[in-house]
């Protein structure tokens, strides 16, 4: 498979097994912009809201996105569905909740090893995380139950074995 680059004054061709494909330079400034906040929330330890604030003004200011546009990409049903699981959890710990269910939990899984505990966080929290997730992408995205069963389970799987795996080494786990 041969790949060529040509660049010209407006824009970077390819071409790929005959096919031309055009990237704009406002595709070149998307890419800057996603790498760079990428770049300054690991190197700097920033905020990763902060340096994506950072990566969308870039992005205005060189006029690769409006700001009609950029507030015409704003999900904000989504918006919607985090705050109000932020106000949920507030409220679960205001009202003694998350305590009470700690209370009935505690005589169950209180006294297991600690990697067991950690399967057991681990599960509870990607239950509750898949249903949030399925929530929010379920409309936004146009995914179907098949793409999770192809995608997501897959990749729960390795990052529980590899976390799994990796606490087991732990000296305090053992």
């Amino acid at each position: 498979m041969k790949f060529k680059l040509l660049v010209c004054s407006e824009s970077v061709l390819s071409s790929e097994e005959g096919k031309l494909i055009q990237h704009t330079r406002k595709s070149f400034y998307r890419f800057i912009a996603f790498i760079t906040t990428i770049l300054l929330a690991l190197i700097f330890k920033l905020n990763i809201l902060h340096t994506d604030l950072i990566g969308v003004a870039f992005m205005l200011v060189t006029n690769t996105i409006q700001i009609k546009e950029a507030l015409s990409m704003i999900e904000y049903k989504t918006i919607i569905l985090i705050s109000t699981s932020f106000a949920i959890g507030k409220a679960l710990t205001n009202t003694g909740t998350a305590a009470f269910v700690a209370r009935i939990l505690e005589p169950f899984i209180g006294g297991l090893h600690p990697l067991l505990l950690l399967i057991f966080v681990f599960l509870i929290t990607n239950f509750f995380t898949t249903i949030i997730t399925n929530t929010m992408v379920y409309g936004t995205g146009g995914y179907r139950f098949r793409d999770f069963i192809k995608f997501r389970y897959p990749l729960i799987i390795i990052v529980m074995r590899t976390g799994f795996i990796s606490a087991s080494t732990w000296d305090f786990l053992l």
